[in-house]
């Protein structure tokens, strides 16, 4: 068994199949008088597609963070991130013996969490449960940072006016911002500190930055989303 999260969004019935396209930039030229050659090139983006089910009706297999809501409750989630244009988190937890964790992050197959953008989602009525349910197809694609080098000519040379993003180790750093980490089952603050910071006692950062949602560090409520700050 394993949850599904879509930025915040916990997906009330987890898809039954995850489709995962990893695949190439790799360019196959032809050379003259000796057949072809195969160009190695950086893999292309991770894809993602699956199909949610969203109930219009309560139903005792579905998982609900906050109470049950209605399919219109996850459509709006869904066209915010549509048009937010902004990448969000994917994440997926497993179920294991001893409560849920996430999956190894050294596998693509595997990969529990990457930021994502939502390029397309297609919804489908579904009657068959004698009630109108929502099916939706949704497809995500990765997404990975990049920056741009900026010149202009001056007599014979190119000087650099500026730059986006960060191009080699030498570059300055873009400016840091806040992440955020969904609590799922298992979860402490000691741990998540250890994970954001590598320092299990710096775990009382993330309670400062969250005093409206913490109040007691030794039990946060699954689902909460806490600010992780830099």
């Amino acid at each position: 068994m394993y949850l599904l999260y879509l930025g915040s969004m916990l997906c009330p019935v987890t898809p039954s199949k995850i489709q995962t396209r990893i695949g190439s930039t790799n360019k196959v030229i032809s050379l003259i008088n000796e057949g072809q050659a195969n160009i190695l090139k950086s893999p292309a983006l991770t894809e993602v597609s699956f199909d949610i089910l969203l109930p219009n009706q309560e139903y005792g297999f579905a998982v609900y963070k906050s109470g049950f809501q209605p399919a219109a409750y996850y459509l709006t989630f869904l066209e915010d991130l549509k048009q937010s244009k902004s990448p969000f988190r994917f994440m997926i937890v497993r179920k294991q013996s001893g409560g849920m964790r996430r999956t190894s992050a050294d596998s693509a197959l595997l990969n529990s969490s990457m930021d994502v953008s939502l390029e397309d989602y297609t919804i489908t009525e579904d009657t068959s449960r004698g009630g109108v349910d929502m099916i939706v197809s949704v497809r995500l694609k990765e997404h990975r940072q990049y920056g741009t080098q900026m010149y202009r000519v001056v007599g014979n040379k190119a000087v650099k006016t500026g730059s986006t993003g960060r191009q080699t180790n030498n570059s300055p750093a873009p400016k840091k911002t806040n992440k955020t980490h969904t609590i799922v089952s298992g979860d402490t603050l000691w741990g998540i500190a250890k994970r954001y910071y590598g320092d299990g006692s710096k775990y009382t950062k993330i309670v400062d930055a969250n005093k409206d949602k913490v109040t007691d560090p030794n039990n946060v409520a699954v689902g909460t989303v806490l600010i992780i700050p830099v």
